[in-house]
């Protein structure tokens, strides 16, 4: 690679970071302001109903979307310009919507059962209003895929953030005009809609019309065997991120549930900074194995580790010096119990960093399988510790199972990379 497509490659890398992280911005403010607004306003009990609601209906968003998003990432990211075709987006597009519509229609019938699991009475009619949302987040996910893997970040940065302010500003709109607020995940739907909406008018329709029609068929077989390779990984890690709130459900009260809900949210918020450096890395990870520029893809990898560390640190100790007071100014005294799972959370996360945003090499070199087994021993770790910690430590238990399995995710990422590509990362 020569000099000047270096510098290009490098300038479109900070370039697309700088946008992912400035979405993250948006996406954490606006997350701390739906959190906020709905404790401060309704308090710990709504906001635990909402939360868990919300728990399960990410959970099921992975099946819905079938891995598919995944699938058009990695076609579009490992071709060239004149390779690609919008086949591979039609045909996603199609099998989401197909798929999500039944699951929706079954997870609606199954809310009484769900409710019943986790023992809140106002959780049935919260898991009605935000099921039928999955059929949109699945069109949207796929899309926004599409338009990672063609490195349009910063239209990906802005659509990916979007989702979120339309949630709190609808949540805004539920407290003044005084609406029922155990209906609140209702916002959840009509968000995805909205934003379905607005992502038409950015997709390639001309490409489309000439030559997405031509290899449908062919494509469909790939694409879900793919897709249902690496959706394990994508449900995998989504339940993973749930794994407390849903444990702390069955055990512990609405109440404490909405408390901690608090420190997860912004531990999940900050975690999220990873995924923006994640969106930037993956497709240069997929295109410097298949090219076998190894030299490339490590500088890439020791850069990114070492940047991603000294960043995360910087955010780690503004949020603990900044949090006890922000809770009690903004939330109230009901909240203040979040502040040592926040702290336990930030220290798995600290120490697991440098990895974080590279924990989708698998699936980027085309190892979807390997890829869903990593994530998937990650899960049994977090869920065993939570269901054995939970019940003796309460919240803390559960902030600490999930902190000792963000250590074991970057242990067990070095040993299988090193195993499946020989490579040292």
């Amino acid at each position: 690679m020569s000099d000047k497509q270096n510098q290009l490659k490098s300038g479109e890398l900070k370039s697309g970071i700088s946008w992912n992280l400035v979405s993250f911005g948006v996406i954490a403010i606006s997350g701390l302001l739906m959190n906020g607004l709905i404790g401060r306003f309704w308090g710990a009990s709504v906001l635990g109903v909402f939360n868990q609601a919300l728990a399960v209906y990410i959970v099921l968003s992975q099946f819905s979307v079938l891995g598919l998003h995944y699938w058009v990432l990695h076609d579009v990211s490992s071709k060239s310009h004149n390779e690609r075709s919008s086949s591979s987006l039609l045909s996603a597009l199609i099998i989401a919507f197909g798929v999500s519509a039944l699951l929706s229609i079954c997870a609606y019938f199954a809310a009484p059962l769900m409710t019943q699991l986790l023992g809140s009475s106002e959780l049935e009619n919260a898991f009605k209003l935000a099921f039928p949302g999955l059929v949109f987040f699945s069109v949207n996910k796929v899309a926004l895929a599409y338009l990672n893997g063609l490195r349009r970040m910063k239209l990906f940065a802005i659509l990916s953030a979007a989702r979120y302010v339309l949630v709190v500003s609808m949540i805004g709109i539920w407290i003044i005009n005084e609406i029922d607020p155990y209906t609140a995940s209702a916002t959840i739907t009509l968000a995805e809609v909205i934003l379905s909406s607005i992502i038409v008018f950015f997709l390639p329709w001309s490409d489309l019309k000439t030559s997405g029609l031509r290899g449908i068929s062919s494509r469909v077989g790939g694409s879900l065997r793919f897709g249902f390779k690496a959706m394990w990984s994508g449900t995998i890690v989504e339940l993973n991120s749930k794994v407390d709130i849903l444990v702390l459900g069955i055990f512990l009260t609405d109440a404490k549930v909405g408390v901690y809900s608090i420190a997860a949210f912004l531990f999940e918020g900050i975690y999220q900074l990873a995924v923006a450096f994640r969106n930037n890395y993956n497709p240069l990870i997929g295109e410097y194995y298949a090219k076998g520029m190894n030299s490339e893809l490590l500088e890439l990898i020791k850069d990114g580790k070492k940047k991603f560390f000294l960043f995360s640190l910087a955010c780690v100790s503004i949020g603990l010096a900044l949090y006890f007071p922000a809770c009690k100014l903004i939330l109230g005294q009901e909240f203040l119990n979040s502040f040592q799972p926040f702290a336990i959370l930030m220290g798995g996360f600290l120490l697991a960093s440098p990895y974080i945003p590279f924990n989708m090499f698998l699936l980027q070199i085309g190892q979807p399988a390997y890829h869903s087994l990593y994530f998937l021993s990650i899960l049994a770790a977090n869920t065993v510790l939570n269901f054995a910690l939970v019940p003796i430590m309460g919240t803390n238990g559960a902030a600490l199972g999930t902190a000792v399995s963000l250590l074991y995710s970057a242990i067990f990422l070095r040993y299988i990379v090193r195993k499946r590509a020989n490579i040292l990362i």
